[in-house]
């Protein structure tokens, strides 16, 4: 059964991932609404503000209820129907309200779905787990930029690429419904559970060492989430301006990225079971700043393909490494909201980095934004050092996925 739950989970989860391959069109689709950068920057920004306090509040009511599969399912559909609304966006502020929904409907499953994968798996396999379903993730991902690219290039329409959007997500809800099981719980581990949420509500959770790591590395998540924000909101703008890439090129730029991601997502976290979390997130913050240099440095667009695999290897360690990290930290009890919270630092970064990326953009220009936002995983890098491991001293893989 476990094994089934993290396989179906990543193949259902695959189309969801094909639907968000189009995400690259969007910056470039408000850029026709609007000639302001400040204003893309925030689209995304508002975004990231309602999934900063919405995923810890999902999370925690999946804890409380302890079902996960509901949360994913419904999260996936509702953020699938947005998107046949996007071709109907005639306004900045019409974009910025359907991204806002977006917001409150990928909280939903966002966290929910590692949380139910660090349900049904060990912390000794719980690694290679997540690398599975980022991998599928990654693959969907990239089916969904080639396709959109394509889509693009030959029709050069908007509301096509978000009505295979959400086509995308509307099926991998349906197939999720139908083939994903909630992991059962035993008698045991229900009462560790209860036992484990007591002792949190009944004490300051600053005053749980493995607590305090969680929220430390969520505060470091944000610093590198700041740069990512920056130099992602405008990289798609920098290509067609600067490298004048057609709509194919950037579609191609990203297919790249995401077979790099897909190719070593479950690699790294496996990896990350035998030499420990904290490695590999480091190695995963010290690529973004090699790849934001890359994007400052580099002025061939066919070069320019090499630094989009540093980017699919930076993501694949540090995300592959980081949920695996905070799944072990996390107590069970509360596991779907301590995700919640990392996926919120996520946001949290992406709603400060898009104002700080479109303030620089507008003023110095996007080059001079890339080589800034190395300043972000150098400081992220610099904070890990302090942060213990937590991977289980013997570990002995006890399953192949």
């Amino acid at each position: 059964m476990k094994k089934d739950t993290v396989s179906e989970v990543s193949r259902g989860f695959l189309l969801a991932s094909a639907g968000m391959g189009t995400f690259f069109f969007v910056p470039l689709f408000a850029d026709t609404l609007t000639e302001s950068r400040v204003a893309i920057g925030l689209l995304f920004s508002f975004t990231a503000l309602i999934t900063l306090v919405a995923q810890p509040l999902f999370g925690h009511f999946s804890d409380q209820l302890r079902v996960r599969k509901p949360f994913i399912v419904v999260g996936i559909l509702l953020n699938g129907l947005i998107y046949f609304g996007y071709p109907l966006a005639s306004t900045i502020l019409m974009l910025l309200f359907l991204r806002g929904l977006q917001g409150l409907t990928s909280s939903i499953y966002t966290p929910t779905t590692p949380a139910i994968i660090a349900d049904a798996t060990s912390p000794s396999e719980r690694g290679q787990a997540m690398g599975k379903w980022n991998k599928y993730s990654s693959i969907g991902t990239l089916l969904g930029v080639l396709a959109s690219g394509i889509i693009a290039y030959l029709t050069t329409s908007f509301a096509l690429i978000f009505y295979f959007a959400g086509l995308m997500f509307v099926s991998s809800a349906l197939l999720l419904q139908i083939r994903v099981e909630e992991p059962k719980i035993s008698l045991i581990r229900e009462l560790k559970m209860d036992i484990d949420r007591q002792s949190i509500q009944m004490s300051v959770p600053s005053g749980n060492p493995k607590l305090r790591c969680v929220y430390l590395f969520c505060l470091i998540n944000v610093v590198v989430m700041i740069g990512s924000g920056s130099v992602y909101t405008f990289l798609s703008i920098y290509m067609q301006t600067s490298l004048h890439a057609n709509m194919l090129l950037i579609g191609a730029y990203y297919f790249v990225e995401f077979c790099a991601q897909g190719l070593l997502f479950q690699w790294f976290g496996s990896l990350s079971d035998r030499v420990g979390r904290k490695p590999i997130v480091m190695l995963g913050t010290l690529l973004y700043a090699v790849v934001f240099a890359g994007y400052a440095l580099v002025q061939n667009l066919y070069l320019f393909f090499l630094v989009c695999i540093g980017s699919g290897m930076k993501w694949a360690a540090f995300y592959a490494a980081g949920l695996s990290w905070v799944s072990d930290m996390a107590p069970e009890s509360s596991r779907g909201r301590e995700l919640g919270y990392y996926s919120g630092s996520h946001s949290a970064g992406w709603i400060i980095g898009p104002l700080v990326g479109g303030f620089l953009a507008e003023v110095y220009g996007i080059q001079i934004l890339f080589v800034m936002a190395m300043t972000f995983p150098l400081l992220g890098l610099s904070l890990l050092i302090p942060l213990k491991e937590t991977r289980p001293s013997s570990i002995v893989l006890k399953r192949s996925w």
